[in-house]
Order: C-alpha cells, then structure tokens, then sequence
C-alpha cells in the first residue's frame, strides 16, 4: 500500500480502513481498478461503506480524464527532453496567434529549453494563485497535493488536468497563452518545488506551444469534442 491511497482515505475521513486495505495490499493502481463486490468484501460495514462509495464514485469521475490517454501519460515524465516531444504550433488562422480553441496541431522540435527562475510575482499572478488554491481545496481528492512538498509524475498530470478542466469550462474551451501562462507561474508560486516552464511556454520564433497543460488541453479536447471544427 502507497501513501497515495492512505492520502485519499484521510482526505475521505476514513484512516480507520487504512489497515484493512494495508492487510489486502491496495495500491494506488489497484485502488483506481475497485469493484463493487471487491469495495463490499473489503469494507463490510454498510456505514464506512457509504461514506466510501460516495467519494469513490467522485473520485472515478475524476479519474475518467486522466486514464482516457493512457499511452500519451506514460510518455510524460519529469525529463525536459521528452517533455520537449509535446510542443506544438497553433494552427494558422485560427482566430489569433495566442488562442487556440479545438484544433490539434502537429508536433515539432525545438532547442534544449532553459530554466530560469521566476521573475517577480504580479497582483494577477498572486490573485491566479489563490484561485488555484481554491479550486483544489474545492475537490475532497485534489486537496491533498497542497500538503506535498513534491509531485509525482501522476500528481503533476493529475493537478494539470484538474487545471485545464476548470479552464475548458469557464472559458468554453477557448484559452489564450497569456491565460496558460498565468496559471502555470500559480503552479510554481503555490508549488515551489515546480517549474512553470513545465506547465506551459511558448516560443517567440515559431509560436510553438509545450508543457503539461496544454498536453492536458490536448486530451480534453479530444473528449469533448465530437466532430472536428470546419
């Protein structure tokens, strides 16, 4: 059993379960993969079981978006070089340079990227900060990523996807490098161990776009939409 599951059960109040999925080893991918003969035969109490089954099937829900891709997911890891595999260039004409609303863009290579430390945090940065922390505060399983001083490879896809969801909504799908860019200088002001180049860039020569959001755009687009645009 990880620490992942036994994040989860605190999160759902539920620490006294810890055990008995400790006892039956129920990891993390284990834990994504529960039935519900499987929840019955481990959580006898029809009470705990309740509780459990109601955060499960949100947590299910939440999950559906970050499995729909599996291969892609695997791909990603925290290695620059192969993070450097998702950039992509808006397609010409579709509405500005700095938007992009429905299209899938083919990818391209570009130079090493370069790290560069933060340049001073803005009102707007600093507002966009606090939205995040609310938005995960907001869900019973993402408020466990503000208590790590590290992120996983499945907790930054996961905090990426969790992002570009509430974006897509509000936004109805129509996002801008400016508004990315933001949000990926929040993750790094609220997750210090993370860079914001790695959640979102762009390049002035080529307009070409990278990092994990729009990766994460990339996949919800491709769930949302059913026919492509004219």
């Amino acid at each position: 059993m990880d620490e992942y599951v036994k994040d989860l059960l605190r999160t759902w109040e539920l620490e006294e379960l810890i055990s008995r999925f400790e006892a039956e080893e129920v990891n993390e991918k284990a834990f994504n993969c529960l039935t519900e003969d499987i929840i019955r035969e481990l959580i006898p109490k029809l009470g705990k079981r309740a509780i459990f089954n109601k955060a499960y099937e949100k947590y299910r829900d939440q999950l559906i978006f970050r499995v729909t891709n599996t291969k892609q997911s695997e791909l990603e890891t925290t290695n620059l070089n192969l993070e450097n595999a998702h950039l992509v260039k808006p397609a010409v004409g579709i509405r500005q340079e700095n938007h992009f609303k429905g299209n899938i863009c083919p990818q391209e290579s570009l130079p090493t990227l370069s790290i560069e430390a933060l340049t001073e945090p803005t009102d707007s940065d600093r507002q966009t900060a606090d939205a995040l922390r609310n938005l995960l505060s907001d869900s019973s399983m993402s408020v466990t990523l503000l208590n790590k001083e590290f992120l996983t490879p499945v907790y930054r896809r996961f905090l990426s996807d969790e992002i570009i969801t509430f974006l897509y909504n509000k936004f109805d799908g129509d996002l801008t490098a400016e508004l990315l860019n933001r949000w990926a200088r929040a993750v790094e002001l609220v997750f210090p161990s993370e860079a914001a180049v790695f959640y979102f860039r762009q390049t002035t020569e080529s307009s070409a776009w990278a990092g994990k959001l729009y990766a994460s755009y990339q996949k919800l687009h491709q769930l949302r939409v059913v026919e492509p645009p004219l």
